[in-house]
């Protein structure tokens, strides 16, 4: 009897310790190492860098990740561990996916201002598997000047035919709980499904609702509890910061989409006042226009990608000067979380 005693005994504790979601881990993206995306610039790294508008000072490592997988549960230091990862990585690291648990108010504070600094990505994987793609293109690639773009575009097919893209988060993988605080410390923030972010046995709480309007610059000088600031779960995919910098950046870009998207309606309302008779639709003239359009939006994203490029690589250089020190960050971290904390609820 004693004997069956200890052996159910055994069987509830092993069921409650693997229960316990294990500490954060983070693992690279294989196909994400610079390595393999340099199929896409048809193996010539000149491409790369001109691409992002890069000097060849920036020393770049074949096996530099891209992306990561931040996985397990949130405790104290994951911060320093992820500033640890972003310096192995000299700067390249630019995308982190999410499957994160758990909640720790500091330390999620401290992540997602950490990820704003150095200017990251941050996409929550909410599905057991999702398939890798750059973050750097979201069309056929652009002509790079001294490069030719038909072999970027070839190399790009070639890369997305490849079979070993799928990234394996585990069964029932998802960006929960304290996850969504932070997914907002994102400069791009994307998710496969809209972030729910905050398990039901876990609520949104006013500390919470504090972080995700600081970490966007938009918090009023005095935080009103009855009248929660933006809460994670709706905080738009691109925040404020990012957003006038791809402005200032992009500006000349964005305007030729703008003037070529008026040019080809003005032929179209033109030819709707004729009943789309015949020849009313001048497609000689018309077709141009879309391929002009078409080649105007290439070069839009990669305006984008490589301002977000320059300016991450910029905040590496700024932050970890002669390499990262995790001591001198994290009090950098609390000397602005300061801020936060003498506003805002408490956690």
């Amino acid at each position: 009897m004693t004997t069956r005693l200890w052996a159910g005994a055994l069987v509830v504790i092993a069921a409650l310790w693997s229960s316990v979601a294990p500490a954060m881990t983070i693992r690279c993206v294989e196909p994400s190492r610079y390595r393999e995306l340099m199929q896409i610039f048809d193996e010539d790294a000149g491409s790369l860098y001109r691409y992002f508008g890069v000097e060849r000072t920036r020393l770049l490592s074949p096996d530099a990740c891209r992306a990561v997988v931040l996985s397990g549960k949130i405790e104290p230091d994951d911060a320093s561990r992820l500033v640890l990862e972003i310096g192995r990585n000299k700067g390249w690291l630019a995308t982190l996916y999410l499957t994160l648990s758990g909640g720790d108010p500091m330390e999620e504070a401290r992540l997602a201002w950490t990820i704003r600094q150095f200017w990251l990505r941050t996409y929550a994987a909410r599905a057991d598997s999702f398939r890798y793609e750059p973050d750097f293109f979201a069309s056929a690639p652009a002509p790079v000047g001294g490069v030719d773009d038909s072999a970027m575009e070839k190399g790009l097919r070639a890369y997305f035919q490849r079979g070993d893209l799928t990234i394996d988060f585990g069964r029932g993988a998802d960006c929960v709980e304290g996850c969504a605080s932070v997914w907002t410390g994102g400069v791009a923030r994307r998710t496969r499904y809209r972030l729910q972010g905050l398990a039901p046995s876990q609520p949104p709480t006013p500390w919470r609702y504090a972080l995700a309007t600081w970490i966007d610059g938009r918090a009023p000088s005095s935080f009103d509890p009855s009248s929660p600031p933006v809460s994670p779960t709706t905080a738009p995919n691109t925040p404020s910061v990012a957003e006038t910098y791809y402005a200032e950046q992009c500006g000349l870009e964005a305007s030729a989409i703008g003037s070529l998207n008026k040019r080809i309606g003005a032929m179209v309302r033109e030819a709707a006042a004729k009943n789309f008779s015949v020849g009313a639709l001048q497609m000689g003239t018309l077709n141009p226009q879309f391929d002009s359009l078409r080649g105007a939006g290439a070069r839009l994203q990669q305006c984008i990608a490589g301002a977000l490029e320059r300016k991450r690589l910029e905040a590496f250089a700024n932050l970890c000067p002669t390499g990262c020190n995790t001591a001198k960050i994290a009090d950098q971290a609390e000397a602005a979380l300061a801020d936060l904390r003498a506003r805002a609820p408490k956690p």
